[in-house]
């Protein structure tokens, strides 16, 4: 095998461990806020306490958000080092095409599930927002 050949499997290995890692991630923020929202329900009934789970959870997903927008450019960045390394090589095209399409990504949908998990932060960081305004109006008395 060639060296270019070689480069090539390196890098696609490394943009492997990183989708796995970003998932990992992700699978755990969806644990952590789960438990927040499991520790509101057990506390529903002293506002306070809500509040505290909340902040938490909004907190807890702003790290999500910036974790899986800073994952999702690593993503792209070994995307198009493996499209730029793919030039060199004649047998393998994973993430180009010749004709009409080229320039496409195909087979491995990694940025669609990558962007997936971001969409999935900002979604819970908007819900977590939204309690925790709740629960500081009921705190208040408003």
């Amino acid at each position: 095998m060639s060296d270019a050949f070689e480069v090539y499997k390196l890098a696609f290995g490394h943009n492997e461990e990183e989708l796995r890692l970003l998932w990992q991630r992700n699978s755990s923020f969806l644990v952590a806020n789960s438990a927040f929202l499991v520790g509101i329900g057990i506390v529903r009934s002293s506002p306070g306490f809500s509040l505290l789970f909340a902040a938490l959870g909004f907190l807890l997903s702003l790290v999500w958000t910036e974790s899986s927008r800073r994952s999702y450019r690593w993503n792209l960045y070994w995307i198009r080092e493996l499209k730029r390394l793919e030039e060199g090589l004649d047998d393998c095209k994973l993430w180009t095409r010749t004709g009409s399409s080229e320039g496409k990504m195909q087979g491995r949908p990694s940025l669609k599930w990558s962007s997936t998990g971001l969409h999935l932060a900002v979604i819970f960081t908007i819900a977590w927002a939204v309690l925790t305004i709740n629960f500081a109006l009921q705190v208040i008395g408003a």
